[in-house]
């Protein structure tokens, strides 16, 4: 028997295509960084992940004073993320067996499943996400890549598709707010992704040589 998620998610945002050249870029010695990073371009199955990894990695490199947000035409660098592929794995599933189970955080009982075809006798309570991550820093000058990071499944971590028990009976009559619960809580899940993500980049920024 399968689970089954509340809400399919929707594909969503695709980074646009850009070529990095500035030869006109220059970067004193003594000042800041200067990086030039577009959005996030997510290539996955399932999409939708590009906006909060994009304002995760802003975020960091905006709260660093050895970094500076710019645009291309006054950056030295550019920051090129790709989201190569993503996972959502079930890691707890509940199935009708006795009969008297609970379904979805709580928002479908066995007992009425029985005479309620449209809806499968297996759910998934608990999942994990991971997403697949090419990072670049690449020269607007000459278009050559300084440093590079291949990042295979960074994992959110389990997290209950709906919550804890308390937020499961306070959701007891109403269950069509299960699935906001749901995407507020995959939402959630991608941040932790981006926030562990910024660490690595930030740190890929530092190693890349200003020489160059």
């Amino acid at each position: 028997m399968s689970a089954w998620p509340l809400l399919a998610l929707l594909t969503a945002l695709q980074g646009c295509v850009f070529r990095f050249t500035n030869d006109s870029s220059h970067l004193a010695s003594e000042q800041a960084e200067a990086v030039y990073f577009p959005a996030v371009q997510d290539l996955s199955e399932e999409g939708g992940q590009a906006p909060r990894i994009s304002r995760a990695v802003r975020r960091a490199i905006a709260l660093d004073t050895r970094f500076t947000l710019s645009s291309k035409e006054n950056a030295r660098i550019a920051l090129d993320l790709k989201i190569l592929s993503g996972k959502r794995t079930a890691t707890e599933i509940i199935e009708c067996k006795q009969g008297n189970e609970f379904l979805a955080g709580k928002s479908r009982s066995c007992e009425a499943l029985k005479s309620d075809f449209r809806f499968p006798n297996a759910a998934s309570e608990k999942e994990t996400r991971s997403l697949s991550i090419n990072a670049k820093v690449i020269h607007l000058g000459t278009g050559k890549v300084l440093n590079q990071l291949q990042i295979k499944e960074l994992s959110s971590g389990e997290y209950p598709i709906v919550g804890d028990d308390d937020a499961k009976t306070a959701l007891l009559s109403t269950p069509e707010l299960h699935s906001l619960r749901y995407l507020e809580n995959n939402d959630a899940a991608i941040d932790r992704i981006g926030s562990q993500l910024s660490g690595q980049i930030m740190a890929l920024l530092l190693s890349t040589p200003r020489t160059q």
